[in-house]
């Protein structure tokens, strides 16, 4: 056909030549265009060849779509499957999503019944995101594993029944999941809600830490506490539950062991301070799925609803309470009078047509057309919501948290939000219960000086609603108590009245304040005690030194030089002497006990400056040293004069050490008698003494007319009369050591 093309081709061109009269081609134009008959010639042979090499490449008649193979077989992928048909096909079934085997004949492993492999297998859902049927754990079934076939966090194990969940095994034969663990509730077995106070904070305002106790460690992991060691006085620590939790060091002097709850593994040894947080806050009771089963044991029996109420056809489209009811209807008429007399009493709920059958119409007949239609989910619920009833006043659901800037010690409910606004828990995007936080508001201004100016709206603002804001600048116009100057900063020790100033002095606070500390001082047994500063030690992990306009910390937690014990009591016969008679004298190392981590090894003075006066105190009658100090016992050490301690010195009387007739005296006017440093007075010191002092008007420690006869005194009284010195010993008046008695040789 090419060549009868060609030929054609050539003879048209050349009868176009001859009436044209045009130019006639050449042989070799000719013979060229015979190129294109020759290359056809070529692909002929080349072709034919190849048709008898190669018989099969060529393209056969193909089978039908539901048959594989040369000898198109037919495939037996049954209704849930695609053949892999086609000559070149090799008849393997492609199944559709539920079902698989070499035939499509049987379920996949996560779909079922056998037969319709249509409903996801216990332990599997569809994918929501994608749509994708069963590909994805169900929320019980989320422990690992990628059978899901492992309960999730917070599901009791597959060993458990009740008498709501009977059933440990489903029809398909796979474990169930189906309940929460205790401390565990909700939809999703969620966690009761831990608190951030406790211990971090404080371990004085909560029940003592027992075997029941609910911690959360520094890792996450949730447990119960399974034992516990205390330190004692040797520093070892022992098996005990006693612990002291007003401590300073309670966080390192008791350690635990967990019980966790997955696992049911027993840690190691921890101290407090590893320890992030306790359920409730250790003072309130979770109300988990077991408290609302046991305190709402008809839950199931009733249904109402809260606002706009959620359809549903069954418990798992309730996400909060899983309890899904509606009412009986008779669709097929006539509804017999009693059948709808049953049907509609208030308390009647369905969850399927099986419930709907009613009392019996005629003999042995029931009615067939109720339907169970209306479902709604129930406010009512086997959940409980996993917030805490707490024990504690004002400590606040969820977690039994205190407010901030509450002063748990003294209870004042001002000190809340420090009375500038109000209280409430924030959550996290998953509403897990995250702190409490104050929501502050607006009020009247109240002046430096105190006046309440209602004309004046003042906004407050900070954590603690202790920025009083009036034009909104940025810049406090007043402060909340325990705040000062004009960025409202907290007084040393904190914000609350039993922080501020250690709790035991008043902040010069306010917006004019320098947030410096005056301690209380009151030298009555039955008062609040007389103070001092010490410095401030943190009580848990982040705690923040507060300071003042001059950079000090401290606050008002150290007892005044003779007054002990954790309320600074006077020590027993304690009586002020004048500064001047008292301020060379120095109590020697460790004869009192400072609290908290401060040394007591330095000799201290018996003198304090107590604002703008000085104070000095003797006790123990008189005659010794009072232990003295926050640790401090309050007992006396008497002075005895005896030459090996140094705590037994006589710092007041001339009579320092000896015995019998070798005494030696001790001058107080004589400087000889102290060292260098006076708060390193030794005695006795040598030299000539006097053997007394002179009968006059006025005498005291260090001013006294001194003599060693009578002649050596002025008259008074008409006579001259030198004194001798009385050789004086001191001892205990009982076995208390309460006071010093004069105990003469």
């Amino acid at each position: 056909m090419i060549a009868t093309t060609w030929v054609l081709f050539i003879a048209a061109a050349h009868i176009d030549q001859i009436i044209q009269q045009k130019p006639r081609w050449t042989r070799t134009r000719i013979l060229a265009s015979g190129l294109v008959l020759l290359a056809a010639a070529v692909f002929g042979v080349i072709g034919t060849y190849s048709t008898w090499k190669h018989p099969f490449l060529l393209t056969p008649c193909d089978c039908l779509d539901t048959e594989w193979g040369k000898l198109c077989t037919p495939c037996n992928c049954g209704e849930h499957g695609t053949c892999n048909s086609g000559i070149y096909g090799d008849g393997s079934c492609a199944c559709d999503v539920g079902w698989t085997g070499q035939f499509c004949d049987v379920c996949d492993e996560r779909f079922k019944p056998a037969g319709k492999c249509d409903k996801c297998r216990l332990g599997y859902e569809d994918n929501l995101l994608t749509g994708e049927r069963c590909t994805q754990c169900a929320r019980q079934y989320r422990g690992g594993g990628d059978k899901c076939d492992i309960c999730s966090d917070g599901w009791k194990p597959w060993t458990h029944n009740s008498t709501l969940f009977p059933k440990i095994v489903d029809d398909d034969g796979r474990h169930i999941c189906d309940e929460c663990m205790d401390n565990y509730w909700g939809y999703n077995c969620k966690p009761c809600a831990f608190g951030n106070d406790v211990p971090k904070i404080t371990l004085e305002k909560n029940s003592p830490i027992t075997d029941t106790s609910r911690v959360r460690d520094k890792n996450g992991k949730l447990g119960t506490v399974y034992t516990m060691n205390v330190k004692n006085n040797d520093g070892i620590f022992v098996p005990s539950w006693d612990y002291d939790p007003a401590s300073f060091s309670v966080k390192d002097d008791v350690q635990i062991k967990i019980r966790y709850d997955m696992s049911n593994e027993i840690s190691s040894f921890m101290s407090l301070r590893d320890i992030n947080a306790m359920q409730c806050g250790n003072r309130g009771i979770c109300r988990d799925d077991k408290w609302q089963l046991d305190n709402n044991k008809d839950w199931n029996k009733k249904c109402t609803y809260k606002g706009r109420p959620l359809t549903c056809t069954v418990h798992n489209d309730c996400k909060v309470s899983e309890n899904c009811k509606g009412r009986c209807r008779g669709i097929e008429a006539p509804v017999p009078q009693p059948w709808d007399t049953w049907a509609s009493k208030e308390d009647n709920f369905c969850e399927s047509d099986d419930d709907c059958q009613g009392p019996e119409i005629d003999d042995g007949q029931y009615y067939a057309g109720g339907r169970c239609l209306e479902m709604k989910c129930c406010q009512e619920s086997r959940h409980g919501d996993g917030a805490c009833t707490c024990n504690v006043p004002n400590a606040k659901e969820p977690a039994c948290d205190f407010c901030p800037g509450y002063d748990w010690m003294t209870g004042v409910d001002s000190t809340i939000c420090m009375g500038n606004g109000d209280c409430q828990p924030s959550f996290d995007m998953d509403d897990n219960y995250i702190k409490m936080r104050c929501f502050c508001k607006s009020g009247p201004y109240i002046t430096p000086s105190g006046i309440v100016d209602t004309t004046i709206t003042v906004k407050w603002v900070g954590e603690f609603c202790e920025c009083g804001n009036l034009n909104n600048d940025n810049i406090c116009d007043s402060c909340a108590s325990g705040f000062w100057g004009q960025e409202c900063k907290q007084c040393p020790g904190g914000a609350g009245l039993h922080r501020e100033c250690g709790g035991h002095g008043t902040c010069n606070a306010g917006i004019y304040g320098d947030g410096t500390c005056k301690c209380t001082v009151d030298f009555e047994a039955e008062g609040p005690g007389a103070w001092m500063l010490a410095p401030y030690e943190p009580r848990y992990d982040g705690d923040e030194a507060y300071q003042d306009k001059n950079g000090n910390s401290g606050v008002c937690t150290e007892c005044l030089p003779n007054f002990f014990g954790d309320k600074c009591k006077p020590c027993f016969n304690t009586v002020e002497i004048a500064y001047s008679e008292l301020n060379d004298i120095f109590q020697p190392g460790f004869s009192y006990h400072l609290g908290g981590t401060q040394t007591n090894e330095a000799p201290k003075s018996i003198c304090h400056r107590v604002g703008d006066e000085d104070i000095c105190l003797l006790s123990c009658g008189g005659g010794g040293w009072c232990d003295w100090g926050r640790k401090g016992s309050g007992k006396c050490k008497c002075w005895s004069n005896k030459k090996l301690s140094s705590i037994s010195w006589n710092p007041l009387d001339n009579v320092c050490i000896g015995s019998g007739d070798n005494y030696q005296f001790c001058e107080p006017l004589d400087f000889t008698c102290k060292a260098n440093d006076p708060s390193l007075e030794v005695c006795p010191a040598l030299g000539d003494k006097p053997m007394g002092w002179c009968v006059i008007n006025q005498r005291s420690r260090k001013n006294y007319l001194p003599c060693q006869a009578d002649d050596n005194c002025p008259e008074y009284g008409g006579e001259k009369k030198c004194m001798p010195f009385q050789k004086v010993r001191w001892a205990p008046n009982d076995q208390f050591e309460t006071t010093c008695i004069e105990d003469p040789y």
